[in-house]
């Protein structure tokens, strides 16, 4: 058998869609799509740097088939994570480094680590505090007359929003009405708010300016009111905008 160093040279980047499909190896393989292509040359250097940053267990992978199942479940998880640049590794790479137990990561907490380092370095929370922000927004959520006069995190003294608290005002409120509309389990939040954390991570890195907090109609994605419940958001919003009563 190759040395696990070999094995990673020269691996043709058609294989690595191929075995992280299930798909038997092919020579000669025709030019992958782009992200995979990306993906398998991250792929290289990922456990380049894993193998320095924990040798003894880079060194316990002893057969091909090892091998082969390890590098089939790392290409799945960071192509399904949307890992496919080298200052994604990086940030990952900086956590792993800080780790004291020198175990080898699994796919799911080294991409983990790339969303959270990713995340802290545009000024927002990672995904466990996202979270917590938006629990922490239901219990209070009532003392403030509406969504837009909630303190969000980075708000200025004077009442300004800032990028981090429009960040945090989009995704949280967006999570909330998922919460509600979805009975989402704590699970089914937890993932949805990683979902919400890289796609704004995403529009904040390409330089998109974030738009101010804005009064919203509730959206309860295609749930039916009963009728009090209908009359009781008439009334909210007439009273909200000064409307006259009418007929119900």
């Amino acid at each position: 058998m190759k040395t696990f160093a070999e094995s990673m040279q020269n691996y043709d980047r058609e294989n690595f869609r191929r075995v992280a499909h299930g798909m038997p190896e092919v020579q000669d393989a025709a030019a992958p799509a782009r992200q995979a292509e990306q993906v398998a040359v991250i792929f290289n250097s990922l456990f380049a740097q894993l193998r320095a940053a924990f040798p003894a267990a880079v060194a316990t992978i002893r057969t091909q088939a090892e091998f082969d199942e390890i590098r089939r479940q790392w290409l799945l998880a960071l192509g399904e994570a949307g890992i496919t640049q080298m200052s994604q590794v990086d940030a990952g790479m900086r956590v792993a480094r800080r780790q004291e137990k020198p175990f080898l990561p699994s796919p799911g907490q080294f991409v983990a680590w790339c969303r959270a380092e990713e995340s802290a370095a545009v000024g927002l929370p990672d995904q466990n505090e996202l979270v917590a922000l938006v629990y922490q927004y239901c219990r209070n959520r009532g003392g403030y007359p509406d969504a837009e006069s909630y303190p969000w995190p980075g708000k200025t003294a004077d009442g300004k929003h800032t990028t981090r608290s429009k960040a945090c005002y989009w995704m949280v409120t967006v999570l909330n009405q998922k919460m509600r509309s979805q009975s989402l389990s704590d699970m089914e939040l937890n993932r949805k708010a990683g979902e919400e954390l890289m796609l704004m991570v995403r529009r904040i890195r390409d330089g998109e300016e974030l738009p101010e907090p804005v009064v919203r109609l509730p959206h309860l994605g295609g749930k039916s009111l009963s009728r009090e419940q209908s009359l009781s958001k008439v009334a909210e919003i007439r009273a909200r905008f000064g409307l006259k009563g009418g007929r119900a």
